[in-house]
């Protein structure tokens, strides 16, 4: 009989132990937040957690006002005398440039729409990442080379 009450109570300090130790790791999970970052054996602190989903949430909801506020980037057109001026146009990151109508300038044949770095812009597959500039670029014309011809003979 006294072996059963022994028995009975190393179970119960055993019960005992298990119960302490259960509760020192739930008070430790209400503190800690896992493993730490790259496999470290640290636990994150949940205060740390929340801070760090704080701004998080401050940088999406930043980024989400920025880009529905920003109209998008403008396209200046510089027709380089030719005529009709076109107005400038804004366009959001990433689209294409509706195509505009060709200017004409008198003595001259119009070639294209370049860049400033002699990029030619090509409507149907370039598409916009910043603020730019297109200028009409334009060679002399078959009459007007036929007519410096005429004169240099």
């Amino acid at each position: 009989m006294e072996e059963n009450l022994k028995t009975s109570e190393q179970t119960d300090e055993k019960i005992k132990d298990v119960a302490k130790k259960t509760d020192e790791e739930v008070q430790k999970s209400k503190r800690d937040f896992g493993l730490g970052i790259y496999g470290s054996k640290k636990n994150i602190s949940l205060k740390l957690m929340d801070g760090l989903i704080a701004v998080m949430i401050v940088v999406v909801v930043l980024c989400i006002f920025f880009f529905s506020r920003n109209p998008g980037f403008r396209v200046r057109f510089n027709t380089d005398g030719g005529e009709p001026q076109i107005e400038d146009i804004k366009v959001k990151y990433d689209e294409k440039i509706p195509e505009p109508p060709e200017p004409h300038k008198k003595g001259y044949e119009f070639k294209g729409w370049y860049l400033s770095n002699g990029y030619h812009w090509d409507f149907e597959t370039d598409t916009v990442g910043n603020d730019m500039e297109l200028k009409a670029y334009y060679e002399l014309s078959d009459e007007v080379l036929e007519q410096i011809d005429e004169l240099e003979e």
